[in-house]
């Protein structure tokens, strides 16, 4: 373009207001030209679109998934909150999950919380301190409501204070002086039920004599193994085994 052409162009916008106008303009033909061309080569259109999903894909997964797979009922019903490595108290929890509402077991028990048994002679009185009736947690079960409910942290309390040292304890008479590991993998198999753990009596003799190795046999081929995870089997049996 010549200079008095230029001139012609730039005269009428002269002022502030006019130039900024005129940048508007000089945008939009850029913004035109830019779909021209956009539309002259499509595998443009295809790379850009592939590349803006995969900006709504980390963002959706920052903002929404992460979140979801922290809640409890996913935890519960999908995997686990964190594989600890180790058979510990935190793992027996992740390992049973938290429901706080009343539930059957699979034996049919109605239980709530971490595997708390509501069949338990003391189980209206622990009940009671949460300001939870017995009769009402249970009729929740009968009916499949959820109206009579602990919270996360009552849940974990109960674990924390009743469930879980008394499988400890089951671990210790089972076979004393194991090493912290060891006696962790014992407890989280005792979490169902003092028998179950007594019923190896195999096991037991191997622990005894510190054969860890036989005695992780032992657990890892029996029906208890079978019927529980087999991460959580994995992991109680590398415990045992690891004599540690």
């Amino acid at each position: 373009m010549s200079q008095m052409g230029l001139l012609r162009v730039l005269l009428p916008y002269k002022s502030l207001e006019g130039l900024q106008h005129l940048i508007i303009i000089i945008k939009q033909i850029k913004i035109v030209g830019l779909f021209i061309k956009l539309r002259e080569n499509p595998m443009a259109i295809v790379v850009s679109a592939f590349a803006a999903f995969g900006g709504f894909l980390y963002g959706y997964d920052t903002g929404t998934i992460s979140g979801i797979i922290d809640m409890p009922f996913f935890l519960e019903k999908y995997g686990y909150l964190q594989n600890t490595g180790t058979a510990s108290r935190s793992q027996t929890q992740i390992n049973e999950g938290t429901r706080q509402c009343c539930y059957y077991d699979t034996k049919g028990i109605p239980t709530i919380g971490v595997g708390f048994n509501l069949q338990r002679s003391d189980a209206a009185t622990v009940l009671a301190k949460y300001r939870l009736k017995l009769a009402d947690v249970i009729n929740d079960c009968k009916k499949s409501t959820k109206k009579a409910c602990l919270t996360e942290s009552q849940a974990t309390d109960i674990f924390n204070s009743y469930i879980y040292p008394e499988a400890s304890n089951c671990a210790s008479e089972y076979v004393s002086g194991m090493p912290t590991s060891v006696h962790a993998a014992l407890t989280d198999v005792a979490f169902a039920g003092c028998g179950t753990l007594k019923q190896f009596v195999k096991m037991k003799a191997a622990l005894d004599k510190k054969q860890w190795k036989t005695a992780s046999e032992e657990l890892k081929s029996s029906k208890w193994c079978a019927d529980v995870k087999s991460t959580r089997c994995g992991l109680d049996v590398a415990c045992i085994a690891s004599g540690k």
